[in-house]
């Protein structure tokens, strides 16, 4: 396996113009995959001799686009879904020669799409991984006075960071040590007797005002928030800005 690691570095680094990627196979036997699109048994050639132990568990397979087309179309793809406002994570699915792009909410993206006249490049795959509640099945009171910043769409990875803190309102804003929070979709403000509270996708109590609270993700810029949120922060909401992912039960927080 080291073996087909080092080849496969050298494959990419020597044949770009024809090699597509290289992977292990465990079932129903073991086999190093290697695809190629064209000529795969005289380029293996050059790098494995026929005694060679690795020769034995070869497999060589032909596909229609190299890895670094690939790459080439996963920036193409990005840069297109940027300029729409579809922040989406994406990645190289060697065995299946395509970039995938991973969607969390398929009605937004199919609809933005198509308002653009745009369309994906060959070779590219949207998988939805997630979808937004469209109707809330429970009962929720939002407070109109409070400004509640909320994604378009679900992130499709979440930043590792952890911030601790009380959750409050200061000017209308929910915010923790200081910092405003981004909330995902599918969290919602609810006034329960005046009290202020967080609910998550299943109806549930996650947050309160007034209690401490443990939230995954990361800060970022008013540049980029006001990108990716259904409606723009004014120059002069303060920062810092913290894009949550998810709400983190008080147990593993404390951990």
């Amino acid at each position: 396996m080291d073996k087909a690691g080092t080849l496969g570095a050298e494959l990419e680094e020597e044949e770009p113009e024809t090699f597509v990627g290289l992977w292990i196979q465990h079932q129903p036997e073991f086999r190093i995959v290697i695809s190629f699109t064209k000529n795969g048994e005289e380029t293996i050639k050059k790098y494995i001799k026929e005694d060679s132990p690795l020769a034995k568990v070869i497999e060589l397979r032909a596909f229609e686009v190299t890895y670094e087309q690939l790459q080439a179309t996963q920036r193409e793809t990005m840069q297109l879904l940027e300029e729409l406002g579809l922040f989406c994570a994406s990645s190289i699915n060697i065995q299946d020669n395509q970039v995938e792009v991973y969607v969390t909410d398929s009605k937004l993206f199919d609809e933005t799409l198509q308002e653009a006249d745009a369309q994906l490049p060959t070779h590219v795959a949207a998988i939805v991984v997630y979808e937004p509640l469209y109707e809330i099945p429970f009962k929720v009171n939002p407070d109109p006075s409070v400004h509640f910043p909320q994604l378009k769409m679900r992130s499709g990875s979440f930043m590792a960071a952890l911030m601790t803190g009380k959750l409050v309102l200061e000017d209308d804003y929910l915010r923790v040590n200081g910092t405003l929070i981004i909330w995902q979709p599918d969290y919602f403000l609810n006034s329960n007797n005046e009290n202020i509270e967080i609910l998550g996708r299943n109806g549930e109590v996650v947050a309160r005002v007034g209690e401490e609270v443990y939230i995954g993700g990361g800060e970022m810029p008013l540049e980029y928030v006001n990108r990716i949120i259904k409606e723009p922060l004014p120059q002069d909401c303060e920062g810092p800005y913290w894009l949550m992912g998810e709400i983190v039960p008080r147990e593993a927080g404390e951990r």
